[in-house]
């Protein structure tokens, strides 16, 4: 099995992550979307990630992007102030992989910091 490496995301994976993502609106139930995101629409969720100090992490295998997970607000209602709701999506083809456990463990991380 090849090294795969897990590392802050960078703006130029952004056409990776809405590849991944835009994939599963389109064949999964774990999104709840009725059309896929656009370029834009990926680059202001990766913005307001960042302002609000939210972590975005990308598996590479290969040096290609193998899947994605982040952190972001629950609820807005102040009881939930100090809850997340993580997301994780790995590309069709690297399912099942143990990719996913990998991109959880620096989130769990960044949330207790």
């Amino acid at each position: 099995m090849e090294t795969i490496i897990i590392r802050d995301a960078s703006e130029t994976d952004i056409p990776a992550i809405l590849d991944i993502y835009n994939d599963a609106i389109l064949h999964t139930t774990s999104v709840y979307s009725e059309m896929p995101h656009t370029m834009e629409m990926r680059h202001a969720w990766y913005k307001e990630r960042l302002t609000h100090n939210f972590p975005v992490f990308v598996a590479e295998q290969s040096g290609a992007v193998a899947g994605f997970s982040s952190f972001g607000y629950f609820r807005a209602w102040p009881c939930y102030r100090h809850t997340v709701e993580l997301s994780v999506y790995v590309d069709a083809s690297c399912r099942g992989n143990g990719i996913g456990k990998l991109l959880v463990k620096p989130l769990i991380d960044r949330a207790k910091q």
